[in-house]
This record gives structure tokens, C-alpha cells and sequence, in this order.
């Protein structure tokens, strides 16, 4: 077995529309060992759920195409797996958490059923045994064990979202990506979501991809951390380096848009201007040129490369080129 669990070479994922070509991803390279949590930060239409659905091969066709690169799992490569391969990985071997809770159960059968179902064609079970399994899921993410045969609609937002992380854990993956899963939970939600995402990882030794907006959750379950940018990624790195010593100017945004409630001093957040780009109409050069304080007049003709500015710490851009 490869050391690394999951590698991602110069991956590329365009949607192909009636108004043009949208390159949502753009040479995408990434790493994660077994039992590592990684987080993916970065504004909306950075290309962090595409990301995540090339991984599994959900990428919508049409218009979506993965139109270059290699994901390799374990050392194969999903990108040559036939459809039927691909089902017996997915919910299995990799399992996704997916952004809202309202619409990702199926309203007609109940919870525990949808767990089940999961179990029994994974684990080749019946569905009695899948049931018991539900159960303990359910348990295991503090809801009742007793509620497997109530319906999406009986439960909140929370325990929604709390139940499709047991679906998503019930066949013990390997890699788990959660797309945004405290997103639309208040804060009290949020924070026991996470407590029970951090004792599950640990529980079952799963490798975790967390994409989200949120910093503070990122600091929550991270030890790596990676920022993208119209479909690139700009500074990975450890959790420490990337949130104490941060050097790419967008990074440098994120984190001056957050209120720093230690710094009397300062009376304004420090944002970067302007508005992601059109990934249908992204610039030439460094995607990040036109809203950069530090841009050069190279940025616009030329993409910067990665550079290792210590170890493990990868920034693109010409200001450590």
C-alpha cells in the first residue's frame, strides 16, 4: 500500500456550457496520509467542492469533464475506474458529507433504512444486520438508537446533519470529505457537530478533508491546511505556519478579515478587495493579480510555481520564487 493514501496530480475539471468554458479547477496537486485531517479553505467558486466531487467521480457530466490529472487512492488511479468500480468505493472506502442536511435524505424512508441500505450493499449484509448497524451509528452520534424508523422530517437541521454523518461513517471509510457541514447550523450545533466529527476520526483512524469558509473550524480539526484560488491552491501547509506565519497575499486577506479581538489597536478589518473571478473569464498570469496589494507587472503574463518556503509550507508566488 502507498504511504500517502490520497494523491492528486495537475488535476483539471471544466464545465462545458452554451456561454463558454468555466475552468473551475486548474492543476490541482494535494496530499493526505491516512488518519490526516486536512483543511480546504477559500471564498465561494473557489473550486473546493468540484474538488471534492472529482475525488469521487460525481463531477455532474454534462457539463462537467475532469479533463486532466491523476487521483490516486491507495495507489490506483480512480480516474481509470469504470462506473461499477466506482460505486464500490464511493459510501465505502471514500464517503462525503454533503452541504445541506435539508435535501441530501431521502424524504421517503427512514433514516435508519437509508443507513442500512448503505451497509447491506457495501458489506454485502442483510438488511436486518444493516439495521442494527444503524442503530449504533445513531448512537454513536447521539441520537437515539430508538429513532431509526422516524423520517427525515421528524429531526432538526442538527440532527439531520448528525445523521449523515453516520451514514457516511457506517461502513468505516478511509477517507471521509465533509463539504461544508456546519454551514447552515447555529453555533451550538456547530460546535457539537465538530466534537463528534474530532471523536469519530479518531475512533475509526478515517482521514478527513474539511472544505469550508470557516477558519475557526478549520483550526478546530486540521493539521494541515490548504488555501485555493480560482481553482488553484495558493499556500498549504501546517495548521500552525498557515494561521501564525500565512505569507500569500490571499491568505493574508482571509485572516485580515477576521476580527482579532486581542488587537486594541486596530479599529478596521483588513480585507482583500474586489470579487473572485469568472472562472469563465479567469486572467492571464496569477489568477489573484488584479485584487493583489503586492502584484508585479510579471504576474500578469506568468503563473507563479510552488515554492517549499519551509518544510511542508507551499506557497505560489513570486514574492518566494
Amino acid at each position: 500500500m502507498s504511504e500517502k493514501l490520497l494523491e492528486i496530480k495537475d488535476l483539471h475539471v471544466h464545465y462545458e456550457t452554451d456561454e463558454g468554458t468555466a475552468r473551475a479547477v486548474n492543476g490541482i496537486n494535494l496530499e493526505l496520509k491516512p488518519g490526516e485531517c486536512l483543511g480546504l479553505v477559500g471564498e465561494t467558486g473557489a473550486g473546493k467542492t468540484t474538488t471534492a466531487l472529482g475525488i469521487l467521480r460525481l463531477v455532474p457530466d454534462p457539463p462537467g469533464r475532469i479533463t486532466g490529472g491523476e487521483i490516486l487512492f491507495r495507489g490506483e488511479n480512480l480516474l481509470n475506474k469504470k462506473e461499477r468500480e466506482m460505486r464500490r468505493i464511493r459510501g465505502n472506502k471514500i464517503s462525503m458529507i454533503f452541504q445541506d442536511p435539508m435535501t441530501s435524505l431521502n424524504p421517503v424512508f427512514s433514516v435508519g433504512r437509508q443507513i442500512a441500505e448503505n451497509v447491506s450493499l457495501h458489506q454485502n449484509v442483510s438488511i436486518k444486520k444493516g439495521m442494527s448497524r444503524a442503530r449504533e451509528m445513531l448512537e454513536l452520534v447521539e441520537i437515539p438508537g430508538s429513532r431509526v424508523h422516524d423520517y427525515p422530517h421528524e429531526f432538526s437541521g442538527g440532527m439531520r446533519q448528525r445523521v449523515l454523518i453516520a451514514m457516511a461513517l457506517a461502513c468505516n471509510p478511509a477517507l471521509l470529505i465533509a463539504d461544508e457541514p456546519t454551514t447552515a447550523l447555529d453555533v451550538t450545533i456547530q460546535a457539537q457537530v465538530m466534537e463528534i466529527i474530532k471523536g469519530l476520526m479518531k475512533q475509526i483512524n478515517t482521514s478527513l478533508i474539511m472544505i469550508t469558509h470557516d477558519l475557526g473550524v478549520v483550526a478546530e480539526v486540521s493539521e494541515r491546511v490548504a488555501v485555493m484560488y480560482a481553482g488553484q491552491l495558493v499556500e498549504i501547509g501546517p495548521l500552525r505556519d498557515i494561521f501564525t506565519d500565512h505569507k500569500h497575499p490571499y491568505t493574508i486577506g482571509l485572516f485580515g478579515s477576521i476580527p482579532d479581538i486581542d488587537d486594541r489597536e486596530s479599529t478596521r478589518l483588513t480585507p482583500t478587495k474586489g470579487l473572485m473571478p469568472d472562472a469563465m473569464e479567469l486572467p492571464e498570469g496569477c489568477p489573484f493579480h488584479p485584487r493583489c496589494p503586492e502584484a508585479m507587472e510579471k504576474c500578469s503574463r506568468e503563473t507563479p510555481q510552488s515554492v517549499e518556503i519551509k518544510p511542508g509550507h507551499f506557497v505560489s508566488c513570486f514574492l518566494f520564487s
